[in-house]
């Protein structure tokens, strides 16, 4: 019962293929800043989080190794004492560094993607 007109698709044809070459345009657009992200910026935050687990894995070994000083020998207790004192510090720093790596990771994928 409806009547189409030869003029009108037409028309459509060129306006569709527009919008499939915007659509083509920017699905690749998305794939390049999406394959730029993982070998980037998800490399670096591997790299970070293999260090954060060195680090963490220090802290543990001199958590045990005060522990396990000898009370009755100042100086072992106090050179422990102050390795894990150290190693806190650092895992700490590097705790933060890590934490700020991931959000700067997620607030960057936001912004490529134009996440709200």
């Amino acid at each position: 019962m409806f009547y189409k007109s030869k003029t009108s698709s037409s028309h459509a044809n060129p306006f569709f293929s527009s919008l499939q070459i915007l659509f083509d345009q920017a699905q690749r657009s998305v794939k390049q800043q999406l394959h730029n992200f993982v070998k980037e910026d998800v490399r670096k935050f591997k790299e970070t989080k293999k260090h954060f687990d060195r680090v963490r894995e220090d802290m543990e070994i001199a958590q045990v190794k005060n522990a396990q000083a000898p009370r009755n020998k100042p100086h072992e207790v106090e050179e422990a004492g102050g390795t894990l004192s150290i190693t806190r510090k650092c895992f700490r720093h590097l705790a933060l560094d890590y934490v700020l790596q991931v959000r700067h990771g997620e607030s960057s994928l936001e912004n490529k993607l134009n996440v709200p």
